[in-house]
């Protein structure tokens, strides 16, 4: 629903989501929006009419948190119970580009610094993801810090240096040549 805050009133229904919707980001000078929800959806919205652009349905469980690269059209959501992972969106054409797997519970909240997210995928070395405490789930696959500082070298002596980690990098590297 989009409120007018000033009439305390609400001018715009938007019901499309089946349950509450849980998180919302939205991109003021476009006026779109980006709502998850517990039905396992995500919606990316036109504020201005209050109709859906786009919807996004992969998550297995009840989505729980995202957030928007609006400049880059990504977005990363967290998922909760039958899920537990989080997954990384080129919203452009639905495309989930990674999932991350590994976490024990829900994801209830994330927050990504872009800047850094941007990098790692012009070098297509993987997502510039981290965790808070800057540890990954052993699953996950994501080249940690050191690995992006170091160009491609592991802490623990491996070298991925020129090596695609995932087909969604291969497929990612063709799309963007």
């Amino acid at each position: 629903m989009v409120w007018d805050l000033r009439m305390q009133s609400c001018v715009r229904a938007m019901l499309q989501h089946g349950r509450q919707v849980v998180d919302l980001r939205v991109d003021w000078p476009t006026f779109q929006g980006m709502s998850c929800s517990a039905d396992r959806s995500i919606i990316l919205w036109d504020l201005e009419v209050a109709e859906p652009l786009q919807r996004f349905d992969k998550h297995p469980g009840s989505v729980w948190c995202l957030d928007v690269d609006w400049a880059g059209r990504r977005m990363v959501t967290g998922a909760g119970p039958g899920d537990n992972s989080i997954f990384v969106w080129d919203f452009r054409d639905g495309f989930v580009e990674r999932q991350i797997l590994g976490h024990e519970g829900s994801v209830w909240a994330l927050a990504v610094d872009w800047e850094v997210a941007h990098k790692a995928f012009e070098t297509a070395q993987g997502v510039g993801l981290q965790t808070e405490a800057g540890i990954e789930p052993p699953d996950s696959n994501v080249p940690s810090k050191e690995e992006m500082q170091s160009g491609g070298e592991s802490p623990d002596g491996k070298s991925h240096k020129g090596k695609r980690r995932k087909k969604w990098v291969k497929r990612r590297v063709k799309t963007t040549e």
